[in-house]
């Protein structure tokens, strides 16, 4: 296989060969300003190869200066970006399936999780870009998820593969995002339209309530690879 390298591809292997062995994530810094929307059409081999061995790439230095950039650059990499549904996290979007990260008080934190995997449409991929630096704080923290499964003990792990993990959520107006923002809908006839097709069950109650219940694996396959890999809600829904 023939891999385009340019100069900060290369300047990022010479970093990582200082490092420990695969990096995560491994960096990738560009020697000037260059679009990243160019240099990942011209690296789109190199870079799914990297995703693969690493898990997480770093694009540093690159011209990317707005949300629109930003979903450009994506769309080399993956012109079938997924809309967010089922939502769990208020969001505003500021570009084509570009949203802001979480609209959650600037000091409240988020736990890990594999993003929407309580669902049956998630993301193979997830990316952030970030527009403005934080005063302070504003980190964006990533695991490897095939990590996290190796660091569990046998006994846990059989678990979770025999029962999975069951979601139970209630939306309720004024308590974190209600059924509207969360199905994208004001139709109740919608909602169990797509409930039904995703094998979640739910129940109306009182006071525009809405109480939902799923079971999901606690485990996926890496699509490449084929490893068997940590991917749920559980530490985030408690």
């Amino acid at each position: 296989m023939t891999l385009r390298q340019s100069r900060s591809f290369l300047g990022a292997v010479a970093q990582a060969r200082s490092q420990a062995e695969k990096p995560f994530p491994f960096m990738v810094e560009a020697a000037g300003r260059e679009s990243l929307t160019d240099y990942i059409a011209s690296a789109k081999p190199m870079i799914e190869r990297l995703l693969v061995e690493h898990g997480a790439i770093l694009f540093r230095g690159f011209a990317v200066s707005e949300a629109t950039d930003f979903s450009a650059a994506l769309a080399q990499l993956e012109p079938n970006i997924l809309t967010y549904t089922e939502r769990s996290s208020p969001r505003t979007a500021v570009a084509e399936k570009v949203y802001t990260s979480t609209d959650h008080p600037a000091h409240q934190k988020i736990a890990m999780h594999s993003e929407q995997s309580y669902t049956l449409n998630w993301p193979c991929l997830i990316s952030f870009f970030c527009r403005k630096k934080a005063a302070s704080g504003g980190n964006t923290p990533i695991a490897d998820n095939r990590k996290i499964l190796s660091a569990l003990s046998e006994p846990l792990r059989s678990k979770f593969l025999e029962y999975g993990v069951m979601y139970r959520r209630v939306y309720t107006p004024g308590l974190g995002i209600d059924w509207r923002t969360a199905f994208q809908t004001e139709d109740k006839a919608t909602v169990e339209a797509f409930c039904e097709s995703r094998g979640i069950s739910l129940t109306w109650e009182d006071d525009d309530r809405l109480r939902t219940t799923q079971l999901r694996s606690a485990f996926q396959k890496h699509p490449v690879t084929g490893e068997l890999v940590w991917f749920n809600h559980a530490l985030f829904f408690m």
